[in-house]
């Protein structure tokens, strides 16, 4: 289940990336299966972004690419002239997903 924070972050994605996706329960499990993993990596990613026009049409992980949103209301610094205080953290499983696909 998402935050109220990461559904503005959701919103936002949504109106500025074509074919962004957010899947269901159900198409969490379908993906899971296409990448041959266990159950507990549902919550290792957040989104998609679709090769295809919808996720109906994904056959596999040709199709679709998964997106980790992480979200903040801190203001974050200008990253291309000066990315002092600026970080990227993964969970354990978010890092076993990336390292066995």
């Amino acid at each position: 289940m998402a935050s109220k924070l990461e559904e503005r972050a959701f919103a936002l994605l949504r109106d500025r990336r074509p074919r962004f996706y957010v899947p269901s329960l159900k198409e969490r499990k379908q993906i899971i299966s296409w990448l041959g993993m266990s159950s507990k990596f549902f919550g290792s990613f957040d989104a998609l972004q679709l090769n295809v026009e919808e996720f109906a049409d994904a056959s596999g992980l040709a199709d679709f690419s998964l997106m980790e949103i992480k979200v903040t209301e801190k203001e974050l610094p200008n990253l291309n002239e000066d990315p002092t205080g600026f970080f990227f953290g993964m969970t354990d499983n978010e890092e076993m997903l990336l390292t066995n696909i």
